[in-house]
């Protein structure tokens, strides 16, 4: 069998590549989505407050904290990550050790070893330094904590799966996602259009796909998460005047920023690490009764 000259298999391959071809090494933004699973503490379920476990949920950062691949690997900046996962930090500039903790866990970031420590065990976080901040490789976190990850090639979507936790799929995937920025507004501001479609395999009657909108700031003096529901109680709908067909889309968009709470004139949050939350789900009857359901009920 006769080989193929080097210059020709590489401009076979380039033509039947499907994917944009990103040098090695490059940032790449393009239309990547954090789909996240936990539980979360709230009260759209019945107005009462408690947790609410296996919660799927959309997670929109900031421009400059949105997820990338760089080198065949997903990162999110170091505190934003541990904030969405439930987690506190105790970090001190001079210090290269960086103490992570919830009311079950505790663990020992170092920044000099790049090495985390949990229960004993020592297993390597190699962190990414760009402009000033750290960001972490969402799958070695995932190895360390012992939570599941996964990337879907077909949507770009990361989907992270927090120990504990069971995937229940909402009954819409976002396919399409991008960042706008607003340079006329001060802050960091950017619109979010995102393309939501049905994969239920089940029509959704008209007013019944919800979406429920939270928001999360780290402190600036006390390390601590702060989210917030925004809103209406009962959320919003998304196909109030249409039915949605399995494998039909309609768009939506989020917005997110730097905006934060003024308490005596000083703000109550930095700003960093802040984030939306997107839960996409099936209102159930009365909206007030806000009983959201991850797939369609059964007719």
């Amino acid at each position: 069998m006769k080989k193929l000259p080097i210059a020709l298999l590489l401009i076979c391959c380039t033509v039947l590549s499907s994917q944009p071809a990103w040098a090695a090494g490059d940032i790449n933004y393009d239309n990547i989505k954090l789909l996240y699973v936990g539980p979360i503490l709230t009260d759209f379920m019945d107005g009462q407050i408690r947790v609410v476990e296996n919660v799927p949920r959309y997670i929109f950062p900031l421009m400059s904290q949105r997820p990338f691949i760089k080198n065949g690997k997903a990162y999110l900046p170091l505190r934003l990550t541990f904030h969405i996962l439930g987690y506190q930090i105790d970090w001190k500039a001079k210090d290269n050790n960086i103490i992570i903790y919830n009311d079950d866990d505790k663990m020992i970031l170092n920044k000099a070893t790049q090495k985390i420590t949990k229960d004993g065990k020592q297993m390597d976080l190699p962190l990414l330094l760009m402009k000033g901040s750290y960001f972490v490789p969402l799958r070695d976190l995932a190895t360390a904590t012992g939570d599941n990850i996964t990337w879907d090639d077909d949507t770009r979507t990361i989907t992270y799966v927090k120990k504990g936790s069971q995937l229940v799929k909402p009954p819409v995937t976002i396919t399409d996602i991008r960042y706008e920025p607003d340079k006329d507004r001060d802050g960091e501001f950017a619109r979010i259009p995102y393309v939501i479609k049905n994969t239920s395999e089940a029509t959704i009657p008209k007013d019944k796909l919800w979406y429920i909108v939270t928001e999360g700031h780290p402190a600036l003096t006390e390390e601590e998460v702060i989210l917030r529901q925004l809103g209406w109680p009962g959320g919003y709908s998304l196909n109030e005047n249409q039915e949605l067909l399995p494998n039909q889309a309609i768009t939506h968009d989020a917005f997110v920023s730097t905006s934060v709470s003024i308490v005596n004139g000083v703000p109550r949050f930095d700003g960093s690490g802040a984030y939306e939350v997107h839960i996409l789900g099936i209102l159930d009857k009365d909206p007030y009764m806000r009983k959201v359901y991850w797939v369609p009920p059964l007719p």
